[in-house]
């Protein structure tokens, strides 16, 4: 079963997120009612196998089954764990993930990839949405800051960049159809890696996902980041 402890995540323009307070809600059977994690943002669990608990700190535990974002014409599979909030407009978001470990060769419980990453979504709908993830690929043992962009159904725009084994910060910033991607290693030094323009909604859900293609469990942990010298 997937597990997920919460506590806000940063929007720095487009809307004020409130401090969470201490609350739990558990899975029903048959019906699983919306869950709404305040400060934070709603659950999207596809396999309805998530638990809510706030804390400090956001954990998603993902089981050793495939949990995707996929969108390609021989493979789609979008059933990651994500918590969402509406934004509408332009709008600045950033995540620390904590650092996590390369998977084992040879554990894909897909047939492809033995993938893990966590990260940011910017999701319109199954066709139109954007990740940035701290990923990394057990076949290859690389790490990788990863973006993908989709529009209409297609990949407009695929990315990594090597990273070291530390905790990792991200940030997206929308203006109009241009979306900026920076990384960074303390929250405070962000490094551009790219702008592309991307043709998306103005309302949109932006949030936090997790995604695991191996045969073995994966947990990633978010925090919140302390704003820079120029957010402040």
């Amino acid at each position: 079963m997937s597990r997920i402890s919460c506590a806000p995540f940063v929007i720095l323009v487009g809307c004020l997120l409130a401090d969470s307070t201490p609350a739990q809600e558990k899975a029903s059977t048959d019906e699983k009612p919306a869950q709404t994690v305040k400060g934070f943002g709603n659950v999207v669990d596809p396999d309805r196998d998530c638990q809510i608990q706030e804390q400090i700190k956001v954990t998603i535990t993902v089981p050793k089954t495939t949990h995707d974002l996929a969108l390609n014409p021989e493979y789609t599979k979008q059933n990651a764990p994500r918590i969402t909030q509406d934004v509408k407009g332009d709008f600045s978001l950033a995540i620390k993930v904590d650092a996590f470990p390369i998977p084992k060769p040879k554990t894909s419980s897909n047939g492809r990839f033995s993938h893990v990453g966590a990260g940011l979504l910017i999701w319109q709908d199954d066709k139109n949405y954007i990740r940035m993830e701290r990923a990394s690929e057990g076949d290859t043992q690389s790490r990788f800051v990863m973006i993908e962009c989709y529009q209409d159904g297609m990949k407009m725009y695929k990315k990594h960049d090597d990273i070291e084994d530390k905790d990792t910060y991200l940030r997206v910033t929308r203006k109009g159809d241009e979306f900026t991607f920076e990384s960074g290693e303390d929250g405070q030094d962000w490094i551009k890696l790219t702008t592309e323009e991307v043709k998306l909604a103005e309302q949109l859900k932006v949030g936090i996902a997790a995604v695991n293609t191996t045969t073995d469990e994966f947990s990633a942990t978010f925090q919140v980041p302390k704003p820079s010298q120029s957010e402040k």
